[in-house]
């Protein structure tokens, strides 16, 4: 009967999911915007192009190296680290003199998602049991779902009417909010450990490293995988890295408007 009556979602893992939401809400309260930070910052269409090109390069190197550490040193001392990479992007981005500046902070944000994106799914399945893991990742990745609604339309205000670097100040308090709380989550699971992990190595991250470059390239399911999330990216970032200055450039939409509009397309990702 106890088991019955435990609720889908436990208390460490609705705090976590908070801090998750209020971090992600930060981001895309400016992230469907970028192109145009840019573009004020001197940027033509080509160089903007290529900013997001180069700023592909830093998840490459940071994504592995985030998933192993998470299994090195434990969910929410990955996330803290890389909420602290974040931070220091923020800071970045409010005082970046040009878009050529803007290279670094998205260095550190890659570093940022690189290490928090593989502990988020990993700690969820964590916090539920084999029974109920279904329903969690669902009712989890339905809250998430706000972040694309709410963040967009309020990034639009903010930076049409304050202009970018208020809104990247805005921004940047609320995702340092939820470090914060990251950090101090990250504390008690330490102490709460019964016993010591094995300490990280590079000799580890080699051997671990090389088995996951043999399954990637074994020419099973995770190859094809692999293959096909890869088109995927290429072909929306073709597209969707650009939108914003074919919406503000040719089709003359305002930053609230085209804040309104990442804000539907969230919700009609979530109906389909």
């Amino acid at each position: 009967m106890g088991d019955d009556k435990r609720p889908l979602l436990t208390n460490r893992l609705k705090l976590f999911m908070a801090t998750m939401i209020l971090a992600n809400v930060a981001g895309n309260m400016w992230r469907p915007l970028l192109p145009l930070y840019l573009q004020e910052l001197g940027a033509d269409v080509g160089q903007v192009g290529l900013f997001f090109t180069l700023g592909a390069i830093a998840p490459l190197l940071f994504q592995v190296f985030g998933g192993w550490l998470s299994d090195a040193i434990g969910r929410l001392q990955a996330v803290a680290i890389g909420s602290m990479a974040g931070v220091v992007g923020y800071v970045v981005y409010i005082l970046a003199p040009s878009w050529h500046w803007l290279l670094i902070a998205t260095a550190t944000g890659a570093m940022a998602s690189s290490f928090v994106a593989p502990s988020y799914m990993a700690f969820i399945a964590e916090e539920s049991t084999e029974e109920t893991r279904g329903r969690v990742y669902g009712l989890s990745s339905t809250l998430f779902q706000i972040v694309g609604i709410v963040g967009p339309p309020i990034g639009g205000y903010l930076s049409q009417y304050l202009g970018f670097r208020s809104l990247f100040i805005i921004s940047g308090v609320l995702y340092t909010a939820a470090t914060i709380v990251r950090l101090w989550m990250a504390r008690d699971a330490s102490r709460e450990q019964d016993s010591p992990r094995e300490r990280p190595s590079f000799a580890k991250l080699r051997t671990d490293f090389g088995a996951m470059i043999g399954l990637v390239l074994a020419g099973g399911i995770v190859t094809w995988i692999f293959i096909s999330d890869g088109v995927r990216d290429v072909t929306f970032g073709l597209a969707f890295q650009l939108l914003p200055l074919y919406m503000q450039n040719l089709m003359g939409l305002s930053y609230v408007q085209i804040g309104w509009l990442s804000s539907i397309n969230s919700v009609a990702t979530m109906l389909f």
